[in-house]
C-alpha cells in the first residue's frame, strides 16, 4: 500500500452530495413543522401584550379623569356625550357666619373669615358657593350676572377672604357654610383617535364645542388609538352624582374597552 492510500484509509469519508440534499430537506421539515407548533404561542403572547398595552393606557385615561372629577365643583360636570367639562377647585373650606364671626358672606361686606387653616389665593381664581344651577344659583354664569361665583383678591395665607364685585345672593348661601376656590374649567373631548384635555381657558355659561374649545387653547394628548364611537361620557345628577366614563381602544387588530363609574358630590 503506498503512501497515498494509507493516508485515505486514515481519513474519515465526507457528505455525498445526496446526503447533504437529504438533510436539508429535512432540516426544512422540522423548520417547518416547528413554525406551525411556535406560531400560535407567538402570535397568542404578542395579542397579549398589546391588549394589556391598550388596557394600561386606557386605565391611566380613566384614573386621570377621575382625578379631576374628585376636585369638581359641585354640580358642575357636563357632558354633551363625547365631551365633558367641570369646574376644577383647587380648594375650599367653610365660611363663618356674621353671628359667630362678625364679618360673613352675606353681611354688607366682600370678605368672610375662613374656618379652618389660613388660605391663600390668586388674582386669577374665583370664589363660589352654593352651586345649584337648576335654582339659579349657576358658578357657570357670566361673571357680571352670576349670583354665586365671584372673582378672589390676591392674598397669602389669610384667615379671611376678600372677593370683587356684587354680594353673592342670599338664596345661593349653603346651609353648609362651604365655599370652593376654583381655578378654571376642565374639559375632555375624544377628536380622531385621540382625547385631549383642555384647561386654562375661560368660564362660559354654556358648553363649548370641540372646534370652540382648539380655537381657545391648545390641548394636551391624554391617550391615542381610541375609538371615539365606543369613547363616552354620561353624567346624571340622582343623589350624589355619578359621571360613567366608557373608553375604548384599538391597535393592530387588538380592541380593549374599559367602563368606570366615578361618584361626583354634589353637596354644595
Amino acid at each position: 500500500m503506498n503512501h497515498t492510500a494509507r493516508k485515505s484509509a486514515l481519513l474519515p469519508a465526507g457528505f455525498t452530495l445526496i446526503e447533504l440534499v437529504v438533510t436539508i430537506v429535512i432540516l426544512g421539515i422540522v423548520s417547518v413543522m416547528v413554525t406551525v407548533f411556535l406560531q400560535r404561542p407567538i402570535e397568542g403572547y404578542f395579542a397579549t401584550t398589546r391588549r394589556a398595552q391598550l388596557a394600561d393606557m386606557a386605565d391611566f385615561a380613566l384614573r386621570r379623569i377621575a382625578r379631576d372629577l374628585a376636585t369638581a365643583v359641585p354640580n358642575s360636570v357636563r357632558s354633551d356625550g363625547t365631551s365633558m367639562e367641570l369646574l376644577q377647585a383647587r380648594t375650599g373650606g367653610r365660611y363663618c357666619n356674621a353671628a359667630d364671626c362678625g364679618n360673613a358672606l352675606l353681611d354688607g361686606d366682600k370678605i368672610f373669615s375662613i374656618i379652618g387653616p389660613n388660605l391663600s389665593a390668586a388674582a386669577t381664581e374665583f370664589l363660589v358657593i352654593g352651586n345649584l344651577p337648576n335654582s339659579g344659583c349657576d358658578a357657570y354664569a357670566d361673571i357680571a350676572t352670576s349670583l354665586n361665583r365671584r372673582s378672589l383678591t390676591a392674598q397669602v395665607a389669610s384667615a379671611t377672604l376678600t372677593f370683587t364685585g356684587n354680594l353673592f345672593d342670599a338664596s345661593c348661601a349653603p346651609v353648609t357654610n362651604r365655599f370652593q376656590i376654583v381655578v378654571g374649567p376642565v374639559a375632555y373631548a375624544c377628536v380622531g383617535t385621540t382625547l385631549w384635555r383642555y384647561t386654562e381657558y375661560g368660564i362660559f355659561a354654556t358648553q363649548r364645542t370641540i372646534a370652540q374649545l382648539n380655537a381657545l387653547v391648545t390641548p394636551a394628548v391624554l391617550v391615542t388609538n381610541l375609538n371615539c364611537a365606543g369613547t363616552t361620557f354620561d353624567v346624571t345628577s340622582i343623589g350624589e352624582g355619578l359621571v360613567e366614563l366608557r373608553i375604548q381602544l384599538q391597535a393592530s387588530g387588538e380592541s380593549i374597552n374599559l367602563y368606570r363609574q366615578v361618584k361626583v358630590d354634589n353637596t354644595p
